[in-house]
């Protein structure tokens, strides 16, 4: 039995590493400084034997190969870099990514259950946190929050834009998290689940990120398709017209809390990209034709800044899209490395999605992480990066812990959401 002191670390350990990712909003420094907390209060926690093994097989993770060799690249491509500097600097960041999801590893590895539920907790409580102050951020005419949240950039209309990458990624648990109390019979998420799951998905929409909305879109797709095929969450007709209606009033909720021509300037990108070209396609387009003078290892990390202007194509740090952006800085030799990894991490996170819903959450998560990237988000940013290191490596842990996942809620039927009812045993599934 863990002793008392140890437990004490432990809860230390899985409360900072809860906060951690919801924290963002508030800045990156308390971000990092409870990520930093939390692996040493975790690390002080554990066993010199324990933490032996736990070397030992993760010496031996596939995926710690799939890295190595992205690490590689990078590093090939740093000595090619049009500056060395520049590419050097990003490549310590990432080598601080790693030093840390190591860290985090090896402290959920060795975390007892019983704190990992405290942590799933925390992280959910601080998530609805983060929905409740985004909500009054944008409702609220008040300049003291404002600056109390974003500090200069107070005064800027689109400063909750980012917020809504990262409610697209951690919402997921927390809806797995309702799930697992609805499953438990807690007493007020059997009448709460529902408006606090409906009122999270609408707070995405309020902070205006056109990225944020489609990685949101995307994660609860496939948290609903893959919960009723796999953990019994069965929805009704009206819950299906509740969504839809929730999806409206969240695009006017929108409005309400900027302009309603800034919400048609928000739906009117397919108009933009049809008639008037998208700035975005250009910066892409842009960018693969520069990857053609420097095809193999690219320009080098955070190099993309240092192209040269095209006349007609809008000059920005980064090409808003990960793709374009490993392309251009680590050429083909990178994106093959970065495909191979991502294609690996998807494959584990499939497999813990059909065992656990917290499996499921880190898959949403991480797709939700793809989609932002693609579309809006740099995807080289040290946060972005440790929030999903993070969300992948919590979903691992309890996917590992759980096994072979039960069959017993497994079924085709893909109707009903909150609040749950859960099928019987479908003896002819066996």
């Amino acid at each position: 039995m863990t002793n008392v002191p140890n437990q004490h670390w432990w809860r230390v350990a899985a409360v900072c590493l809860g906060l951690a990712a919801p924290s963002v909003l508030l800045g990156f420094t308390p971000f990092y400084a409870l990520i930093a907390l939390g692996s040493l209060a975790g690390l002080a926690a554990t066993h010199g034997a324990s933490l032996r093994q736990t070397l030992r097989m993760l010496w031996h993770a596939n995926v710690l190969h799939f890295v190595g060799a992205v690490l590689l690249v990078c590093a090939a491509s740093t000595w090619l870099a049009l500056d060395l500097n520049l590419a050097v600097q990003k490549l310590t960041q990432l080598a601080y990514v790693l030093i840390g999801g190591l860290l985090i590893f090896l402290v959920l590895r060795e975390m007892p259950g019983r704190q990992v539920q405290l942590l799933l907790s925390v992280l959910s409580y601080s998530t609805m946190g983060v929905v409740l102050l985004t909500l009054l951020d944008a409702y609220v005419a008040s300049i003291n929050i404002a600056y109390a949240l974003h500090g200069n950039r107070a005064d800027d209309p689109y400063r909750l834009a980012f917020v809504g990458p990262l409610l697209a990624v951690l919402l997921p648990f927390v809806w797995a998290w309702l799930l697992a109390q609805w499953r438990k019979g807690t007493p007020w998420a059997r009448n709460a689940a529902l408006p606090i799951s409906l009122i999270s998905f609408a707070a995405v929409f309020v902070t205006g990120g056109r990225a944020g909305w489609a990685a949101l879109c995307l994660a609860t797709l496939v948290f609903l398709l893959v919960a009723g095929r796999y953990h019994g969450v069965i929805l009704h007709r009206r819950h299906w017209v509740i969504g839809i209606a929730t999806f409206l009033l969240a695009v006017l909720g929108f409005g309400v809390a900027r302009d309603l021509n800034v919400v048609g300037q928000s739906l009117n990108w397919w108009h933009e990209l049809g008639l008037n070209g998208w700035w975005r396609l250009d910066v892409w387009r842009y960018g693969v034709e520069q990857w053609l003078q420097h095809p193999w290892f690219g320009v080098g990390l955070q190099n993309y800044r240092l192209l040269p202007a095209a006349e007609g194509v809008m000059m920005v740090t980064h090409p808003h899209n990960i793709w374009v952006q490993v392309l251009v800085e680590l050429g083909i030799v990178g994106v093959l490395a970065v495909m191979a990894l991502l294609l690996y991490v998807l494959r584990c996170l499939w497999g813990y999605a059909k065992g656990n819903v917290y499996g499921l959450a880190g898959l949403c998560g991480m797709l939700a992480f793809l989609v932002a990237s693609s579309l809006s988000t740099a995807v080289l940013q040290i946060w972005w990066l440790s929030v999903i290191v993070l969300v992948v490596l919590l979903a691992w842990r309890v996917g590992w812990s759980t096994g072979k996942f039960n069959r017993r809620y497994q079924s085709s039927k893909i109707v009903k959401w909150l609040p749950l009812k859960f099928m019987k045993e479908d003896k002819s599934s066996d």
